[in-house]
Formats: structure tokens, C-alpha cells, sequence
């Protein structure tokens, strides 16, 4: 079985593997075909931009951000979302709803700021992986909980448990 086909089945199943290793370019290709598995089956819903920060790029070794697609599945307003693999953490994020975007007419192509908590959630059993790991499994796409419409500039918070989170946490893996 092909990778994207072991990944994409993790994901039906909701069923953590091994990671195995990819180079630069086969992450690439295992991300197109997984990403096209996930949208025939689930529907675009759009895209999520990872490793924008440096430490992230440090951890996992990359040298860019990178993107992942989100299914139609994976986006959600329901305040429960349920946690399909073992292996997530959450991030507070700035959600854009747009149409048609170029270069050109932004920003009227922007049609909704949105606060959002993204739960990115890999398909591996580890979160130890590489940047070629991360590509090849979505970016490690889970779930994204859009909340409130919102205007920038933002000022937000996140709270885990009652308490507010002072600083972004280490993976709770």
C-alpha cells in the first residue's frame, strides 16, 4: 500500500501509525494524493498555513511554512469537537473567510474575520517528526472550531481549563 493510502486509511479509522521517512520532494507527492483523498471523500473547506513561526521551523526542521488543506469535516462552529487521534494540541488562529483572493482585490476579496481554534492532530503516533513527516501527513490538519465574527486588529486569549494560557504551550502530546 502507498503511504498517502496508509495515511488516508489512518484517517478513516481514526487509527495512529508509525511515521516512516520521506524525502522533500516524496512528502510532496504523498500530501497531493492524501490532500485529493481527503477533499473527493470530505469536500475542500480550505486551506491552513504551518510552521510560520521559527521555533516551529526549528522543532521540526523546516525551512518554510507549508499549507495543508481542511475538509469540509474538519471545520466546525459546534463548541465539542471530538478528538480523533491520540496526538493534539490547540492553537488560537485568525480565520479568513475569502473568495476569488489575487494579488489585486485584496482586501475585497476578504468576506469574514473570524477567531478560531485550530486542533492540529497528526495521523502518526509521535509528534517527534520532521518537516517531510508533517507535509506528507496534511500538515498535520485535525479540526478547526471557527467562533465569532471578529474586526482587526485582534486581542485575544486563550483559556484551557478555566485558565488563561500566558504563553504559547509546549505540545501536549
Amino acid at each position: 500500500m502507498e503511504k498517502a493510502e496508509l495515511l488516508y486509511n489512518a484517517y478513516k479509522r481514526k487509527e495512529a501509525i508509525e511515521p516512516f521517512e520521506v524525502s522533500k520532494e516524496e512528502a510532496m507527492n504523498i500530501f497531493l494524493r492524501f490532500s485529493s483523498l481527503l477533499v473527493s471523500d470530505e469536500g475542500l473547506g480550505g486551506y491552513k498555513i504551518s510552521l510560520v513561526r521559527k521555533e516551529h521551523l526549528e522543532r521540526f526542521g523546516g525551512d518554510q511554512p507549508m499549507y495543508g488543506i481542511l475538509t469540509k469535516k474538519m471545520i466546525t462552529k459546534e463548541r465539542e469537537v471530538l478528538l480523533s487521534f491520540p496526538k493534539n494540541f490547540a492553537e488560537l488562529e485568525v480565520v479568513i473567510l475569502a473568495q476569488g483572493c489575487n494579488p489585486v482585490n485584496i482586501p475585497e476579496c476578504v468576506k469574514g474575520i473570524f477567531i478560531g481554534v485550530e486542533l492540529p492532530s497528526t495521523r502518526f503516533n509521535t509528534w517527534n517528526l520532521n518537516a517531510n513527516q508533517l507535509l506528507a501527513d496534511d500538515s498535520a490538519a485535525g479540526n478547526l472550531f471557527i467562533g465569532h465574527e471578529v474586526e482587526l486588529p485582534l486581542k485575544a486569549s486563550m483559556y484551557l481549563n478555566g485558565e488563561k494560557v500566558e504563553k504559547t504551550p509546549q505540545c501536549f502530546c
